[in-house]
């Protein structure tokens, strides 16, 4: 690996203290109270919850069994919002040679990191400080509700990894509090980003929580990557370094595309040490500014401290970082930062000059502790890397889009369903519209 280090690289004004985290209680006169709420969202129907903590281990597990996705089901029970039990899908990666960082993706600001012990197949979690999330402070806490006092015990618990039917059990009303704070130093305690229960977790099944029922496998695009390639010594414009990764369309926006499990094909393969399958998620809906959004793009290096990793462009992760919405940020920032373009089926990143005169590149990453991007790589004498990147789209999908854009063009021409054609059709009548070389059935 070349010597790269990461670079908190600035395009906007971005600021931590933009991104508000909701928390709860805000008054601590008293602790939250335990409600028994029904929940009405979902229901968990996995059989083997209720009976984990009967399971043992059959034999000693390596951590790195128990890295990837995991569904954990949570009871919500402290506050008056509270929904009762829901399930939510956690990504495990490692931080070092014990711990791992147990993050969701749709909420990364609530992760809680555990020990794992590989003799006995146990995670204990204890109270650690998380950092900074927006201007506050926030610290994991585990507990047991106590039922007679209706208070909680703050102490460690334990989760127990059954690799038999890939379960954690957790014993009863055992749960973690994130306690938010107001300073550095975890005196000025504000309230609690959440407080969960630890009913259990499972790995998901094939398609759990996942909404591949929404996107539309539209061929192979044709990545060169910016983000991970460059900091890894690869030269992403030799085409040996660019690769076929599937590329999807969501069905109900069109302009939504991603790409699937980027980083687990190709050149990166060999050293990405993430189970977690990923994506990178990007809108064309402004060709002129393409916006990638907040995703977990399943890259995993923690020997340079990359457990979790997202990958950006200036406006998606101004767009992360609460600057406003993508034409509030455009309108601000102007032409003091560069900008990604859709253009003839190509998505290109580009780059421009910062204020210090030195190239600031559109393309830029988040991690674990700084997941909402505006990083980026620089070489030994803090010089920038070119992080220059494209995705081709399929040929045949643009040609198929260039088809219906130039037929869209032309004026349609109505048939009736005997083939006849009509040249004033009348409202409500069924009819053939054509249009250049497509034509389809419609009530005029």
């Amino acid at each position: 690996m070349k010597n790269t280090t990461l670079l908190l690289a600035a395009a906007v004004t971005f600021s931590a203290s933009a991104v508000t985290l909701d928390v709860r209680e805000t008054s601590l006169l008293t602790d939250p109270v335990r409600k028994e709420t029904k929940n009405t969202m979902m229901s968990i129907q996995h059989p083997n919850v209720e009976k984990q903590a009967q399971k043992l281990p059959t034999r000693a597990t390596s951590i790195e069994e128990v890295t990837g996705t995991w569904t954990f089901d949570l009871g919500d029970y402290y506050f008056a919002t509270s929904i009762g039990q829901f399930s939510s899908q956690y990504v495990a990666e490692i931080l070092n040679d014990n711990q791992l960082i147990f993050q969701d993706p749709s909420n990364i600001q609530l992760p809680f990191i555990g020990e794992y012990d590989e003799t006995t197949s146990t995670f204990k979690f204890t109270n650690v400080y998380l950092g900074m999330t927006g201007p506050y402070y926030m610290a994991q806490s585990p507990f047991v509700w106590n039922n007679i006092t209706q208070k909680f015990d703050y102490q460690d618990i334990t989760g127990t990894y059954n690799p038999s039917d890939q379960t954690i059990s957790f014993e009863e009303e055992h749960g973690i509090a994130w306690l938010v704070y107001e300073d550095k130093n975890l005196t000025n305690l504000l309230g609690y980003g959440d407080i969960f229960d630890f009913l259990g977790a499972h790995r998901p099944s094939e398609g759990e929580g996942n909404d591949d029922s929404a996107w539309e496998n539209i061929g192979d695009a044709l990545f060169m990557d910016g983000w991970v390639a460059p900091g890894f010594g690869l030269d992403q414009w030799e085409e040996e370094n660019q690769w076929n990764v599937p590329l999807q369309q969501n069905i109900d926006n069109p302009n939504l595309f991603r790409l699937v499990d980027p980083y687990h094909v190709g050149p990166i393969a060999a050293m990405n040490q993430s189970k977690a399958k990923g994506y990178i998620v990007f809108d064309i809906s402004d060709p002129d500014h393409v916006v990638f959004m907040q995703e977990n793009s399943g890259f995993a290096y923690p020997m340079a401290g990359i457990n979790i990793f997202y990958c950006y462009n200036r406006l998606g992760s101004a767009l992360a970082y609460g600057e406003g919405t993508v034409e509030e940020i455009i309108a601000k920032a102007g032409d003091t930062m560069p900008y990604t373009t859709y253009k003839n089926g190509v998505v290109t990143l580009s780059y421009g000059d910062a204020e210090d005169g030195s190239i600031l590149y559109d393309a830029n990453f988040g991690y674990q502790q700084l997941p909402y991007g505006g990083a980026s790589w620089v070489d030994e004498y803090s010089e920038p890397l070119n992080m220059e990147g494209s995705i081709t789209f399929p040929e045949e999908f643009v040609a198929a889009v260039y088809t219906i854009e130039k037929d869209e063009n032309l004026t349609p021409v109505y048939f009736n369903l005997q083939g006849v054609r009509i040249s004033n059709p009348e409202k409500g009548q069924i009819v053939i519209k054509k249009q250049g070389k497509t034509g389809k059935k419609i009530a005029f």
